[in-house]
């Protein structure tokens, strides 16, 4: 970490606030999306000028910050077409993305790994993670007959297939690269 933050961010090693850092950089990746999302498509229900009906701040009161972002959008699926709301493009493609990553922990939990730390991605520069898993399974995330095709006992049936992706992958490439720039930023405020 003395070396990214030298380095890497052209900061200078402090002791002071080190603990958060810590606790920043062993946070799983997605962790952060979970939370971004929550955030996203929480403020997106409870604008009332989203929804045409009253039911979108219903169903933004469902939202428990504490769950999983996929936890959430299972609890207002019941309750989403009821209020026909309409997410924009943005949103879903973020959503998408969410998912995809999503399979990418599940599929490392399948191995006995644990969850990426934000560490790995930042500091260790194993981006290999997120695009070997692309690439790996790229025939089958971005095909959506063969994703429906897949049996349930498959990682990608609980989230992908639900949400297939709908661009390619160098475009969800570019979204990994923004995360992390956004981490990034994140981190740098906690050594001001």
């Amino acid at each position: 970490m003395e070396q990214y933050e030298s380095v890497e961010l052209k900061q200078k090693f402090k002791l002071k606030g080190l603990r958060k850092r810590l606790d920043f950089m062993y946070t799983p990746l997605i962790s952060f999306v979970d939370q971004e999302m929550n955030e996203k498509v929480y403020k997106f229900l409870a604008d009332e000028k989203n929804a045409r009906t009253v039911n979108s701040s219903v169903i933004a009161s469902f939202f428990d910050f504490l769950l999983p972002f996929e936890q959430n959008f299972d609890r207002l699926a019941w309750n989403y077409q009821e209020a026909e709301i309409t997410l924009p493009e943005e949103l879903t493609k973020e959503i998408e993305f969410t998912f995809l990553l999503k399979a990418m922990e599940y599929e490392s939990a399948l191995s006995f790994r644990d969850a990426y730390p934000a560490y790995d991605f930042l500091v260790l520069k194993n981006s290999i993670h997120f695009f070997d898993f692309l690439k790996y399974n790229s025939k089958t995330l971005f095909d959506a007959k063969q994703l429906l095709k897949l049996p349930l006992a498959h990682p990608f049936s609980r989230y992908v297939s639900l949400v297939p992706p709908s661009e390619d992958v160098v475009f969800y490439k570019n979204m990994y690269e923004k995360l992390l720039r956004r981490l990034t930023d994140e981190y740098k405020k906690l050594l001001a």
